[in-house]
């Protein structure tokens, strides 16, 4: 069928056009278009094909500029954000004066991994600390937040002690009361000085137990406006404080008493209190049958838990208490050999408080010795919740009394493989394989004790010297020596 008409499609001249656009109609329909078109490009979802993503890999360290090693293969250099297959890697890094700590990495769907990692120096700076005075010996030794070595030195032929800090470059000043008879610990920004000392009603305990310490004093760095914040019952002779530590708060003390029963049994008394309140608050969250070791206590970073040593008879034994609810846990014994001079304890806590990690004996609670290193058994490293009930984990093959829980979260533990070898820095991974990055240029003996700082990657070394060389006029320290031991340079230290 055909119709009568026809239609005929030209398209507009440019005359047309240019007359069009001077008309309110076509800029009308023009914006409607145009509002159209982007709602429905904003409205679109693209969504990947599957398997179009792989996993990617974050890889930094400190210092930076390190080169990347994927199952041995060169893959780069830090910072590096590396997209690979789904699987599982070995992740190592290499630079020039570095160690580095092998990382087992899983990738799984399309999900993002990181290993940021604090590379430590190959060949680490090591020093020898003097005891400040002739014939003195260090007794104790801590690490305040700025890195400062605070240690706690005994004079000789009395039993006087002092504080003395030594700073990054070496330069040594005392702080705290001049003289005191009991120990004296320094709060972790280094401005306050808690210590122990014998009240004026104070008497000799009837119970053979010598100089009865029944007062806690705070003093600040001039000596000047000292503090009384805890005094025993001047009639409670069988009780005496016998240790205290700052809480990493810098506000809180905890102090441990040895109370003495009638039938000659020790218990240990433990209380914490607010250095700041205007009430002390004064709160006893913990009392256990033995002795607590003085200098023994190891906080976890949050405060909430503290790790310390007791000892009852011939027996030490490792435990945890946590400081808000006085929940108690017995992890293990250490042995049944006479205890170090310095009885740190060897534990090293996860950065976020929540995990300890621990050397014992292999054998789990027996009776061989953990202190001095080289006893009869060699430790065995574990790992434990506080919060949980069940025995520590052992990690199976790892080894080293004086561990350590970095804030990349690497464990590392200082050990001595061979009775006759040099101090080892080895790596532990969360398995128990272990991997000796470096030797410490330290000389031959029994390490007696170590104490980390990890924020700034040193440690205090105590070693009892193998050919019996005498620097004290004291027998019982008079073959110890005592080294700061940097992993970190002075440059790295100041963020250069």
């Amino acid at each position: 069928m055909r119709f009568p008409y026809s239609i005929a499609i030209t398209p507009p001249t440019v005359a047309e056009l240019s007359g069009a656009g001077r008309t309110w109609w076509a800029w009308a329909i023009g914006a409607g278009l145009g509002i159209l078109g982007a709602t429905v490009i904003l409205s679109l979802r693209v969504e990947p094909l599957p398997g179009s993503l792989k996993p990617v890999l974050e890889v930094s360290s400190a210092p930076a500029g390190a080169a990347i090693l994927i199952d041995g293969r060169p893959a780069g250099h830090t910072p590096a954000d590396l997209a690979l297959p789904p699987g599982d890697y070995q992740i190592s890094l290499a630079r020039d004066g570095y160690v580095g700590v092998p990382h087992a990495i899983a990738l799984r769907g399309n999900q993002t991994a990181s290993v940021d990692e604090e590379l430590w120096l190959r060949t680490p700076q090591v020093q020898r600390i003097q005891p400040v005075f002739p014939g003195a010996s260090v007794t104790d030794a801590s690490f305040l937040n700025d890195g400062t070595l605070a240690l706690t030195v005994a004079l000789r032929p009395g039993d006087e002690q002092q504080l003395w800090l030594r700073d990054r470059e070496g330069t040594l000043r005392r702080t705290g009361p001049p003289l005191t008879r009991g120990p004296l610990v320094v709060s972790p920004d280094g401005r306050r000085t808690a210590y122990l000392a014998q009240g004026t009603s104070a008497r000799t305990s009837t119970f053979g137990l010598g100089l009865r310490l029944d007062e806690l004093w705070v003093t600040g760095q001039d000596d000047a406006g000292g503090q009384r914040l805890l005094a025993l019952d001047a009639g409670a002779v069988s009780e005496r404080l016998v240790d205290l530590r700052w809480a990493p708060d810098g506000h809180h003390l905890l102090t441990m008493s040895r109370l003495q029963q009638p039938d000659g049994s020790l218990r240990a008394r433990f209380l914490v209190l607010d250095s700041q309140a205007t009430e002390r608050g004064l709160r006893e969250f913990l009392r256990l049958p033995g002795d607590v070791v003085p200098a023994s206590l190891a906080w976890s970073p949050d405060g909430r838990w503290a790790a310390f040593q007791v000892r009852t008879g011939q027996r030490t034994a490792l435990c945890v208490v946590g400081v808000e609810d006085g929940t108690f846990r017995y992890l293990a014994d250490l042995g049944a050999d006479a205890p170090s001079p310095f009885p740190f304890t060897p534990v090293a806590w996860s950065p976020d408080g929540r995990q300890l990690l621990y050397a014992a004996p292999s054998q789990g609670r027996s009776s061989q010795g953990l202190w001095p290193l080289g006893a009869k058994s060699p430790p065995a490293l574990y790992v434990a919740s506080p919060a949980d009930s069940e025995v520590g984990r052992l990690l199976r093959g790892a080894q080293g009394p004086f561990p350590i829980w970095r804030g990349d979260g690497t464990m590392l533990a200082l050990a001595r493989p061979k009775s006759s070898g040099p101090l080892t820095l080895r790596a532990i991974t969360p398995s128990g394989q272990t991997h000796d990055l470096t030797t410490l240029s330290l000389p031959s003996g029994t390490v007696a004790a170590v104490r980390w700082d990890v924020t700034h990657a040193q440690a205090f070394v105590a070693v009892r010297r193998a050919d019996g060389l005498s620097l004290s006029l004291d027998p019982a320290a008079s073959q110890l020596e005592y080294w700061l031991v940097r992993f970190r340079t002075e440059g790295e230290e100041a963020g250069q």
